[in-house]
């Protein structure tokens, strides 16, 4: 069926009135709610990658720090060996 022959049938029986009428209005809520719905689930979808997507680079950022951390440690310790041996050298 033609979508606008189906959205023409329904407006004439709600105007018509009667049992039809509550039917048809009844079947207009229903297709709204389901459009809502899926637009809500869409949207719960993206605000979870984007969440995602954030915590990834936090994670990465994290992780760097971390690293750099590490080296200048490392780096730190390897100094002060070197100078404890020139110490004893002296």
């Amino acid at each position: 069926m033609d979508p606008t022959a189906a959205i023409g049938a329904l407006v004439t029986s709600v105007l018509s009135g009667g049992s039809n009428a509550i039917i048809a209005i009844m079947l207009f809520v229903i297709g709204a709610s389901v459009l809502v719905v899926r637009y809500l689930v869409l949207e719960i979808k993206d605000q979870r990658s984007q969440i995602h997507e954030t915590n990834e680079r936090y994670l990465r950022l994290l992780q760097a720090y971390h690293d750099s951390n590490n080296t200048v440690t490392s780096a730190l310790n390897d100094l002060r060996i070197v100078l404890i041996e020139i110490r004893a050298k002296l």
